[in-house]
């Protein structure tokens, strides 16, 4: 089973850059595996300020980072027996 590290919007856009080949490869002992929230694109989407501050966030392969999920995903990888 993969450990997922999520990575919230703060981390991302301050790593991004370094961590991007990294997304959704599984590392280490215990397979851990870094992801993103989709709502991280759907944040910097929103607000005006972090697309000044990161204009690089719409250029691929940032935009839609290739390890991202939906936080309801992300329950249902913790808790496969919980309903949606």
């Amino acid at each position: 089973m993969t450990t997922l590290v999520l990575l919230d919007t703060n981390a991302y856009l301050r790593l991004a850059k370094r961590i991007q080949p990294l997304l959704g490869v599984e590392f280490g002992h215990k397979k851990y595996s870094l992801t993103v929230l989709k709502a991280v694109e759907d944040e910097v989407s929103r607000q005006p300020r972090l697309r000044l501050q990161y204009p690089w966030f719409d250029n691929e392969p940032y935009r839609e980072p290739s390890g991202s999920q939906s936080a309801s995903d992300f329950r249902h990888q913790r808790n496969p027996d919980s309903k949606q």
